[in-house]
């Protein structure tokens, strides 16, 4: 499945030349020569186009598209307003990246300073710490046990070093592969659910995927269980909301209104007005109108996420130079401890 960059950029590039009069086949083969998985699936879409395929279903031939972007441009195409839906599902994804980058960003300084702080403890056990011992070495007095057993694994990891740095970094792809694979996503998507740091930083930006996605569809002309099965599929590494997204299509299959289908994935002030919108016919503004206060909320969470992680970070480093500090003058309080003994050493005959 192409990623979500991949498909800005070909969204953007197909809403311009059709908006600019293009045709669609012309279109398509220009975007047929790139290098990405796009390109091919645009080279099948114009081929498709040439001998009287309708555009969704010779962009659905490679599989390379997600089935939330074939459904807005079945309904685009169908409408005639193509141009306006790839635009509109740009923005959706735009949002989407620029999440996912900022919250990088917001990681990227904590990992920063815990890198920073190994690298400075691990230096000071190899280094500094058998210069603070040498003088308890000297006396014949043994160190504490704290400090004896910090400085077994610091011989330990010297002798060793090669080993545990191919260790280290193969857990880190392991960690890298696993995150990246069906299992890990849908694992991360049921973590933002239950934990609560995970849940704060990511509520409102699964609302505004949500919400974005469903008036996109409610414009496209789709009933609601198609809707559903839709947005059932975009979420499809969400397990919880895959589930309740299922449960909701067979409610409007049953009979129930979009509104409170939807309503046990919304807040209670979005489950009101959404069924105030569908009740007066203006469900898919109120949609786009609730996603964007969701997107809003969401970059305010941001840059407390940002601030509260510089602040811990912050902590963290004064902690690690106050261990260090308190490390170096462990030998020193205990040589003064052992001084009256180290005394009547030198004094006996």
């Amino acid at each position: 499945m192409v990623s979500d960059e991949k498909l800005l950029y070909f969204c953007r590039n197909f809403s311009a030349a059709i908006g600019s009069g293009v045709a669609i086949g012309d279109s398509l083969e220009t975007l047929s020569r790139g290098g990405d998985v796009t390109a091919e699936a645009a080279k099948t879409a114009a081929e498709g186009i040439s001998v009287g395929r309708p555009l969704h279903e010779s962009l659905a031939a490679e599989g390379a598209f997600p089935p939330v972007f074939i459904a807005l441009v079945r309904a685009g195409e169908e409408a005639g307003k193509l141009d306006e839906f790839l635009e509109r599902f740009a923005d959706c994804l735009e949002a989407r990246i620029d999440f996912r980058r900022r919250m990088k960003r917001a990681l990227l300084y904590p990992l920063f300073v815990v890198a920073l702080a190994v690298a400075l403890l691990a230096l000071f056990v190899v280094k500094g710490l058998p210069l603070l011992l040498e003088p308890l070495e000297d006396a014949g007095l043994p160190p504490p046990a704290s400090l004896a057993r910090l400085m077994a694994l610091a011989d330990a990891l010297a002798r060793n070093w090669q080993e545990a740095l191919v260790y280290g970094a193969s857990a880190l792809l392991l960690l890298v592969a696993f995150a990246g694979c069906a299992a890990g996503r849908r694992l991360a998507a049921a973590a933002a659910h239950w934990l609560p740091g995970l849940r704060f930083a990511s509520e409102h930006s699964r609302q505004d995927l949500l919400l974005t996605t469903t008036a996109l569809l409610l414009e496209s002309g789709l009933p609601a269980t198609q809707a559903f099965d839709v947005l059932g599929q975009l979420f499809d590494d969400d397990p919880i909301l895959r589930r309740r997204l299922t449960k909701a299509a067979s409610q409007a299959l049953s009979g129930s209104g979009f509104a409170a289908s939807l309503a046990p994935m919304l807040g209670l002030d979005d489950r009101r007005a959404l069924e105030n919108a569908e009740k007066a016919g203006r469900m898919a503004p109120i949609c786009r109108i609730l996603a964007k206060s969701h997107r809003d909320a969401q970059q305010h969470r941001l840059g407390l996420i940002v601030t509260g992680s510089k602040i811990a970070a912050s902590f963290a480093i004064v902690a690690l130079v106050g261990g260090l500090i308190w490390t170096a003058l462990q030998p020193a309080l205990g040589m003064l401890n052992n001084l009256p003994a180290l005394i009547r050493q030198a004094a006996a005959p």
